[in-house]
């Protein structure tokens, strides 16, 4: 599988495009991007219809019948976990309202993130966290979906796998699992782009003891696995900004798993994953500057790769 914002920035890209490329190139899935879908619903054709999103993913999902791909999931969903009491209602509101579209495009994983908003406008409290997710996956259930939780690198007060855990463990629902990232976990537990040689110290030490705990997760409970590599940077990130490093990383420099100028420990993350088990999907999730480019074969390069 991989994700549809791997083959090409929705401003150069469109959708249908992208997901031809990935048939042509053999793949089985395809994540379907939530922004990629936002931007195919301003189609004029869309954007007239009563409900443009439903009216793109019905037609999203069309092609992807016709081209024999899987959609994965819809993501990512952002801001909906960590909320504060009075933007709990409209956070859950942002989650349901996607379970038509979710039918629309044939598919019943939603994957969530943790959210890197300021720390003002969050709640930080784990319980908080457990008790909105339980309620979303309540409601999921009912609709026969599922929901994959997933810890951003950079998120603000989740950003490790082992949180986004303790918090699925806690909610403890079939239809709520784990995503586990190979890059989000690396970068956060191993790589430090902000300084010269982009690791930080003891690294390798506390990456195993991680990994070790990663390998005894129970497999039913990762509901997908998404694979990407980093890019060693040249000259480390300014660690003074408005986004916060590994967010700037994240974006302009992660590699498919296994090219060259990749130098992240992604074969001990994928065997840690391996022995708990997982016959699940892998996808890969690549963000990089290539994507940006408005070359018509970007689509069908980045699916090859």
């Amino acid at each position: 599988s991989i994700f549809s914002h791997s083959l090409g920035d929705h401003s150069v890209h469109d959708l249908p495009s992208k997901l031809i490329a990935a048939a042509q190139a053999g793949l089985e899935a395809v994540e379907i991007s939530t922004i990629d879908l936002d931007h195919h619903a301003l189609q004029a054709q869309h954007a007239s219809q009563p409900s443009p999103l439903l009216s793109a993913a019905t037609e999203i999902g069309g092609i992807c019948r016709d081209l024999n791909l899987t959609v994965t999931c819809l993501q990512p969903v952002r801001d909906v976990i960590e909320v504060t009491p009075k933007a709990i209602k409209s956070a859950q509101e942002k989650v349901f309202s996607l379970f038509p579209i979710m039918d629309a495009l044939h598919t019943n994983l939603l994957l969530c993130c943790s959210s890197s908003l300021p720390e003002i406008e969050l709640n930080q409290s784990i319980e908080s966290a457990i008790k909105n997710l339980h309620q979303i996956g309540l409601q999921a259930k009912l609709h026969s979906k599922l929901i994959a939780f997933e810890a951003l690198s950079w998120g603000t007060f989740i950003n490790t796998w082992s949180q986004a855990w303790k918090i699925v463990k806690s909610v403890d629902l079939p239809n709520v699992g784990i995503c586990l990232d190979s890059f989000n976990t690396l970068a956060r537990e191993w790589a430090d782009p902000t300084v010269q040689g982009g690791i930080q110290p003891g690294a390798n030490s506390r990456l195993s003891e991680s990994l070790i705990q990663l390998s005894h997760l129970p497999s039913e409970k990762i509901f997908l696995l998404q694979i990407a590599d980093g890019l060693l940077l040249p000259k480390p990130i300014p660690k003074e900004s408005d986004q916060p490093a590994l967010m700037r990383w994240s974006r302009s420099s992660r590699l498919f798993p296994m090219e060259p100028d990749g130098y992240l420990p992604v074969e001990a993350f994928i065997m840690a994953v391996a022995l708990t088990g997982y016959q699940g999907i892998w996808s890969a999730e690549v963000f990089n500057t290539s994507l940006f480019s408005d070359h018509q074969l970007v689509p069908i390069s980045h699916a090859l790769r």
